[in-house]
This record gives structure tokens, sequence and C-alpha cells, in this order.
């Protein structure tokens, strides 16, 4: 999907469909395999089909897989010709939010996948609270490792809320308690028991992570418990 801007990031979340998702786009009398939607946009394979233009007006139904079928209404954006996919902005008629989290949730029950995502020192993503910034080192959609500046900076099962911004771009709410120390109590364990990270933002963080940094060699053994 088009790279939006840092505004429209964290406005709107993007949901990668599995492949093989049953999630399809129809314009006319023409369907289509859905790779990816937001509020404002939708990805899709277009296949040998080639008689969109860039700018057109597109009017369609998007068929999600927890059940509603939406009208959507948008421009042709650009082709990506690496992954054969169309990317349509819906800036006339998109999808509503309510739909978009009912379908986040249905594709995180049916698709479940525990993923954990380690970043190499320095690289990480940030943490944010209140004008302290963290370096983190590894997370999951339950918990988050990160860099604290002194031994004991945030006392253990002590309420924690705090803004994870992530490499990809996304910069989300995340609340919990602080569990314990490793490291030396150089790095806090928080456990996101009160509102945790998506688990799509996740996998997408994993997989830019792994783009842009394929040698990077991941610990065995410093799981976010």
């Amino acid at each position: 999907m088009a790279q939006p801007s840092g505004a429209d990031r964290r406005r709107f979340f993007r949901l990668r469909y599995p492949e093989g998702s049953t999630a399809r786009i129809t314009i006319g009398s023409r369907t289509f395999e859905l790779t990816e939607v937001s509020e404002r946009g939708v990805r899709f394979v277009l296949g040998p089909f080639r008689g969109f233009k860039i700018g057109q007006k597109v009017e369609a139904i998007v068929e999600t897989r927890s059940g509603p079928r939406i009208p959507v209404v948008g421009t042709l954006l650009r082709y990506d010709e690496k992954c054969d996919e169309v990317i349509v902005h819906l800036i006339l008629k998109g999808i509503p939010a309510p739909v978009m989290f009912d379908e986040q949730r249905y594709v995180i029950q049916n698709q479940r996948r525990h993923i954990r995502v380690y970043y190499p020192p320095g690289k990480g993503a940030r943490l944010v609270a209140d004008k302290h910034s963290y370096e983190v080192m590894d997370l999951t959609e339950a918990g988050i490792r990160f860099k604290v500046h002194y031994a004991g900076e945030i006392p253990i099962g002590h309420p924690f809320a705090a803004k994870v911004e992530m490499l990809i771009g996304y910069k989300l709410e995340v609340k919990g308690v602080i569990i314990r120390y490793d490291q030396g109590g150089k790095e806090a364990v928080m456990q996101l028991t009160l509102q945790p990270l998506p688990a799509i933002a996740v996998r997408d963080e994993q997989g830019y992570v792994l783009r842009k940094y394929p040698n990077y060699t991941q610990p065995a053994a410093t799981a976010v418990r």
C-alpha cells in the first residue's frame, strides 16, 4: 500500500491478510484477492488483467473475511510491479473503523501466531513516556523489553502507559506493568496487561526489521514473557 504521511500512519491502521486469504474486492464484473486494507486504502492482486489506469475512479465492493460487504469509492493510486498488486486510495468512501476492528479480530483469531520482534543494538523502536524515551530491545503483542536509564527507574508492579514508535512508522499506545529487570537492572520488562499491541502491527514490524537488517542474527533466549 502507498506510504502514508506520519499523521495517516497514526490515524489509519493497515491490516495485511495472510497468503491465500478469502477477502476479495469486486470491481465491475471482476473479482480480485485483497492483500491489505485500511480505512482509506486497499491493495489487491492484479493477475493478468491490465485494464486499469492510474488516477481512474474506482467503485467496488470489499468482501471482508468477517462477513460484511462494504461499498467503497476511490482512485487508483499506483501499480506495485514487484508483487503484481494495485493500490487504491479510498478518498471518497472508505471502510468504516468498526468494520476494520472486527476484521482485525477475525484475522487474529483465525490466523493466530505468536510473533516476537528482536531489534539490532541501537536500532530498536522507541518507547516514549512523558519526556522520557527508551530503546526497545524486543517486543511481542503482550510485552516489551527496553533499556532504562538506571536500575529501578520504574518500580516493579507500577502501572506504566507509553507510546511505541515502531520502525515501520506505527505509533501505538500501550499500557501495562513492569514485571522485572534483566541484564543487571539495565533492561526493564513490561507486561502489556492493560493495552497490548495489535498482533498485525507486530507482524508488520517483524517483516520490516527482517528486510532492513537481513544479516542480523537474532538472540535465542531473551524473550519477553
